[in-house]
């Protein structure tokens, strides 16, 4: 008997079975109608791909002429700003062929985008009308382009409130931005923060591009900040501006084939001032000794490569970073600090199979002290151990401790205050995969991974008898296993760690343990 037979004459269980039964059917039919328009779309998107890239190519060394530029929305930018983006477009314009001119395009656009003022933008190409004579070569015929550049400017005002919680510390923020006030890419950022452990925080950022290029921009820092450094027993207060130079890419713009838009290049000269304040009257000689007022001027250079197509969670790519900061004596009556720092950071991410990839992570650094004191301030040593860095310790939980006769576990522990050191590295080779069911293509933020940690951090003291092999042997290890979900603003981890081996002066995290952070080992 069909379903369409059935009588009256069955119980209330049988028609609610069959009218769920009929109520499949249609849903079955109605998403395999779905799947098919899917597909139909799929295809002709694919076809007309095909044809345009097949006419690109027929058509490639065919000369352009640029009659106009139009810009939609150019009251919202400078002349000078948006003359200078558009430049690839305005000269030469009578000499480009299809290609030339796409490549052009794709730079304009590429302008507009890296000056940060534009939120949204849409390009169009329009075709003149050919005018026919007798006598034109129709194989050398130039055809006439207009783009069309719509522009979406961003919000002048933008105001944000929040909370963070994250590494053992709560805060809340405010952040105001004044955007594009000028009509040429500048900004101005001002962030207040109030916490548990940064107790203040105050940040003013002017930044705008330098001679309206979109790839070199100027940023300008004013910040005060305090806060409560719990292990080792002192509060630090900072004050002071920073004013960096960035260079986006390397090599001529002008020529995609020889611009790499990986590399960002820093220039940054930076002068604070520095303040020590103890917590503890028992804390450590080494605590005790970077008391009081410090004054610090340095130039700082940084160059990056990055291609990951994910920053917080790479499943392809590599990235390398390395930091230089020379520290002058300039002002001998007020500064302490004379050193050159040395930092280097690299992430290689590969994929395994389609839902199983890897990353591997290393970081070091070395401070080389140049001044007479005999030591450096504490604020400029390394740090290294968390939840973000090598798992399986407790935050800044590696490394060397200064001798203390305090007992309050508040402000350092019975076994000294950490000082931090001069020479560290650090490395971390993790697993990661998908999740069955619950998350289980390579696309979903949810993924289970496994990871293996190992760091070290050591004061030189200005010697090193041993050499490179006894600063890098006998690590710290920790080994673990657990979930991370890769939101847009962060990413979050929560691991089940295992220390394997330490040294008496780490303070070890067994069990469950957190982070929330950017950037992970």
């Amino acid at each position: 008997m069909s379903i369409e037979d059935v009588t009256h004459g069955e119980s209330l269980t049988e028609r609610i079975q069959h009218g769920s039964l009929k109520e499949y059917q249609k849903k079955s039919k109605v998403s395999e109608v779905e799947q098919l328009q899917t597909t139909q779309t799929q295809l002709l998107d694919q076809q007309r791909k095909t044809v345009v890239e097949g006419l690109l190519a027929d058509n490639r060394l065919r000369l352009v002429d640029i009659p106009q530029v139009i810009v939609n929305n150019s009251e919202y930018y400078r002349t000078t700003f948006l003359n200078q983006q558009l430049s690839p477009l305005l000269t030469n314009g009578n000499r480009l062929t299809i290609e030339d001119f796409l490549q052009k395009v794709d730079l304009v656009t590429k302008n507009l985008v890296n000056c940060t003022n534009t939120e949204n933008l849409l390009v169009n190409i329009e075709a003149l009308p050919k005018q026919q004579t007798f006598w034109a070569n129709n194989d050398r015929e130039s055809i006439s382009l207009i783009p069309v550049f719509n522009l979406l400017p961003v919000k002048r005002f933008f105001a944000k409130t929040g909370t963070s919680v994250g590494n053992g510390e709560g805060n809340g923020y405010i952040t105001l931005q004044l955007r594009n006030f000028l009509k040429g890419g500048e900004n101005l950022i001002f962030d207040a923060t109030i916490g548990t452990r940064t107790r203040t925080s105050y940040l003013l950022n002017l930044n705008f591009p330098i001679n309206n290029n979109a790839f070199l921009r100027s940023e300008n820092l004013a910040f005060m900040n305090s806060r409560k450094i719990e292990w080792a027993s002192h509060d630090q207060i900072l004050k002071g501006i920073s004013n960096k130079i960035i260079k986006y890419g390397i090599g001529n713009i002008n020529d995609p084939k020889n611009f790499h838009e990986q590399f960002t290049q820093e220039w940054s000269f930076e002068n604070v001032w520095r303040s020590v304040a103890v917590l503890d009257k028992a804390a450590s000689d080494a605590v005790l000794l970077n008391c009081g007022d410090d004054f610090k001027s340095s130039f700082l250079y940084n160059i990056k490569y990055d291609d990951r197509e994910n920053k917080m969670l790479a499943q392809s790519g590599k990235m390398w970073k390395f930091q230089v900061e020379y520290a002058p004596s300039f002002f001998r009556a007020y500064q302490h600090s004379n050193f050159l720092k040395y930092s280097f950071e690299s992430v290689f991410a590969q994929p395994l199979t389609n839902r199983t990839f890897c990353n591997f992570s290393f970081r070091g650094g070395m401070l080389q002290n140049l001044s007479s004191f005999g030591y450096c301030n504490i604020m400029d040593k390394f740090n290294i151990g968390g939840p973000t860095d090598v798992r399986g310790f407790n935050y800044n939980g590696l490394g060397p401790r200064a001798a203390t006769t305090s007992s309050n576990k508040n402000f350092g522990t019975s076994m000294g205050d950490r000082v931090g050191g001069d020479f560290y590295y650090s490395t971390g080779l993790s697993l990661f995969t998908t999740i069955p069911k619950i998350a289980p293509t390579s696309e979903h933020n949810l993924k289970f991974h496994s990871f293996v940690n190992a760091g070290k951090l050591v004061n030189l003291n200005g010697e090193n008898n041993g050499g490179v092999k006894d600063l890098l042997k006998e690590p710290s290890v920790s080994i673990g296993c657990g979930l991370l979900y890769n939101h847009p603003a962060a990413r979050f981890e929560l691991n089940f760690t295992l220390p394997v081996t330490a040294h008496e002066s780490d303070a070890m995290r067994k069990g469950i343990q957190y982070g929330i952070g950017l950037s992970f080992l």
